[in-house]
């Protein structure tokens, strides 16, 4: 039989220019100086390196392959892992390392098909690390490197082109298809994601609305120092389309409760103009007033001011002088007044148009019975209640002479009137007495010695002796249910006169 002819590979460019130059200087006859034996030894090398077959080395594996059982997918011992790093790789200038194929991994069997005492379970990247740094696989870029030879980059794009070696199966291929096929980890991922999703979605629920307009800046954020953003708002303010002015602290309110009325001078203006409603208003209300009154934050107030409407009479406060008379005077129109008493003019207005009211909202008609009463009307008044009382018994229902709130003539004793008016004793079952009850803090009237209030007053019930006191008052008065003009501005009891 006759053996086969020698295969004789091609040569490459490299080597024919260097057999050619060989063949020249042979030619030329030989080279006496070492330098020519040197060159020639040179290209001797190089040819042969250049004709030598390449030799094709393929990396480890960075993970082993996917063992069919869980048995075989223990980690190589030590003593394997250093037998097999002693080995040495191969070296040289036709080396081409090549990346390791990636392999999908088996199929796991069915959970009908397991092997008893088996446990379905997908060794993680943690079960197959090794334990030690001496088994830690090479890194991505050192299994796919080459060497950096140009011709060698070449040789290898020709190989991978003629299909000598083959082309790797890209590594996101088998990441999608793992993550699919391992159904105990791929469900739990997807409960974790949806546990973290619906946390976040409560968590958000419960978090204050972002402004959807922007904030400018100002001028003046310039000079704001710089402060941590709320933990709710983002990191990033700008980008949640608000400024620095976001971060800035809100002014603290104005706090009423600290506030001394006598130190605003539009309340003092007020003041001595002599307009109670003007004066009200600029304390910031009936209310404000008179929390600011009866917490000595309005000390120029005057309570015992006769001529002011929140002036408080009772047997520890006297008139002064003691016999003080309001002016001007004025008899209210449009309801019976038999005796023709008269009031201060803004009572006898408010009194006339709660009378009108009571008529246009069916209650009835409300009759005047006593007004003003000068000290000298109230001296013989008294003393017919002491004939009859004596002194402790008249105390309990008249007023002594200048102390009486008909003197200040913002007091009326009113009584019920069909046709001609009933006593004033009547007031209370009737119609008109419900109706003043529910409305006639609307007119500025408030019931002044109320059923139960004798400790404080010093006087019975009166249900039909009505004090005003002006529409704001009047309505912080019965919100606030209070009883008596004293409790109301923070006086004490005046239950005796203090001789």
């Amino acid at each position: 039989m006759t053996a086969p002819p020698r295969h004789e590979p091609t040569p490459s460019r490299r080597a024919a220019r260097a057999q050619r130059e060989r063949a020249a200087r042979r030619a030329q006859g030989p080279i006496p100086d070492a330098t020519g034996a040197a060159a020639d030894a040179e290209a001797e090398a190089r040819a042969t390196a250049d004709t030598a077959p390449i030799q094709i080395v393929r990396s480890r594996l960075r993970t082993p392959t996917a063992p069919t059982s869980i048995s075989e997918a223990q980690p190589q011992t030590r003593a394997q892992a250093r037998q097999r790093a002693q080995v040495p790789a191969p070296t040289g200038p036709n080396v081409v390392h090549l990346a390791p194929l990636h392999r999908d991994p088996p199929p796991l069997p069915a959970a009908d098909d397991a092997e008893p005492g088996l446990i379905e379970k997908v060794p993680g990247p943690e079960e197959l690390a090794p334990e030690s740094d001496e088994l830690v696989p090479e890194p991505a870029w050192a299994a796919s490197a080459v060497d950096e030879g140009p011709a060698l980059r070449r040789r290898s794009r020709e190989l991978l082109d003629l299909g000598v070696i083959p082309r790797p199966t890209p590594v996101h291929h088998a990441r999608v298809r793992n993550l699919f096929g391992y159904r105990t980890s791929g469900a739990l991922t997807i409960a974790a994601l949806l546990v973290v999703g619906s946390a976040s979605a409560v968590t958000a629920a419960h978090l204050p609305p972002v402004p959807d307009r922007s904030v400018e800046q100002s001028t003046e954020d310039a000079s704001m120092p710089d402060v941590d953003p709320p933990v709710y708002l983002p990191a990033d303010i700008a980008s949640a389309g608000l400024g620095a002015a976001a971060l800035r602290p809100a002014p603290a309110a104005l706090d009423v409760t600290q506030l001394d009325l006598c130190a605003q001078p539009a309340f003092t203006a007020a003041l001595a103009a002599g307009d109670d409603a003007a004066t009200i208003a600029a304390a910031g209300g009936a209310v404000a007033f008179r929390d600011a009154v009866a917490a000595g934050r309005a000390t120029c107030v005057a309570l015992d001011d006769p001529a002011r409407v929140w002036v408080v009479v009772d047997k520890q406060r006297p008139f002064a002088p003691i016999d003080y008379r309001p002016t001007p005077l004025a008899a209210p129109s449009g309801m019976s007044n038999p005796a023709g008493d008269a009031l201060r003019t803004d009572a006898a207005t408010a009194l006339s148009a709660m009378a009108e009211a009571s008529r246009a909202a069916g209650a009835g008609e409300i009759g005047v019975v006593s007004g003003y009463r000068s000290y000298e009307t109230q001296v013989g008044t008294y003393n017919g209640h002491v004939s009859r009382r004596g002194v402790e018994g008249a105390d309990l229902v008249s007023a002594r002479p200048g102390y009486s709130e008909h003197q200040s003539g913002l007091a009326a004793d009113v009584a019920p009137c069909t046709g001609s008016c009933a006593s004033i004793d009547d007031l209370a079952a009737s119609p008109q007495g419900a109706w003043i009850l529910a409305h006639a803090w609307e007119y500025g009237w408030i019931v002044r010695y109320e059923d139960g209030a004798t400790s404080a007053t010093g006087y019975l019930a009166e249900p039909w002796h009505l004090r005003y006191i002006g529409p704001e008052l009047a309505r912080a008065y019965v919100e606030g249910e209070w009883q008596t003009l004293e409790e109301f501005f923070g006086l004490p009891p005046a239950p005796d006169y203090a001789e």
